[in-house]
């Protein structure tokens, strides 16, 4: 998602709520792990990464 497209897509009165949200997703995202996170490893995978 391109947010900035996304932005121009939203009505003129909705575009600083979809700013807000936006950073509280990112924030968010920020406490997740990432996709190559032991925890997301399946049972007997033996990758190294």
């Amino acid at each position: 998602v391109v947010p900035e497209l996304v932005e121009r897509e939203q009505p003129e009165h909705l575009r600083e709520y979809f700013h807000e949200r936006l950073r509280v997703h990112r924030l968010n995202s920020q406490q997740l792990p990432r996709a190559n996170a032991p925890e997301y490893n399946k049972p007997g995978d033996d990758q190294q990464n």
